[in-house]
């Protein structure tokens, strides 16, 4: 949901090549999501066999909390670590993200030291993603 709400895909299978799943895994996925009115498949104009995908009204206000749960959830696993060797993960994903410039599937792009985070002592340093307030 939060790679359709930042544009990272519009289609099924963009959005499947995207989470690195097959069309099948995907499909199910979106089925469940589509029965939980979160999003809708709507038929291209221009390729009857290409559905887009599209967020609701629900599905987008449930999108926009998700960096938030995101960046709560790393923070109860990061409770125990200095800031120190909190740098040194964020040095080393940021290093990982760096070797997969380019890629649209970047599995951590929501940490940014611009965006708001839970209030932690890790909150500055450990950010949700400022596109999606």
């Amino acid at each position: 949901m939060l790679k359709l709400h930042l544009g990272h895909a519009s289609t099924v299978a963009e959005l499947a090549r995207n989470c690195n799943l097959d069309a099948g895994a995907m499909t199910r996925m979106l089925d469940g999501l589509e029965s939980k009115g979160l999003c809708k498949r709507i038929r291209s104009e221009t390729d009857r066999r290409v559905f887009n995908i599209a967020l609701t009204d629900t599905g987008r206000t449930v999108t926009q909390g998700i960096p938030g749960v995101l960046c709560t959830v790393l923070n109860q696993h990061l409770t125990d670590l200095s800031v120190e060797e909190f740098s040194v993960i964020e040095t080393l994903l940021q290093r990982i993200l760096a070797n997969t410039a380019g890629s649209r599937n970047t599995p951590v792009a929501w940490l940014s030291p611009s965006a708001d985070c839970a209030a932690t002592r890790f909150s500055s340093l450990s950010p949700g993603n400022p596109d999606v307030s």
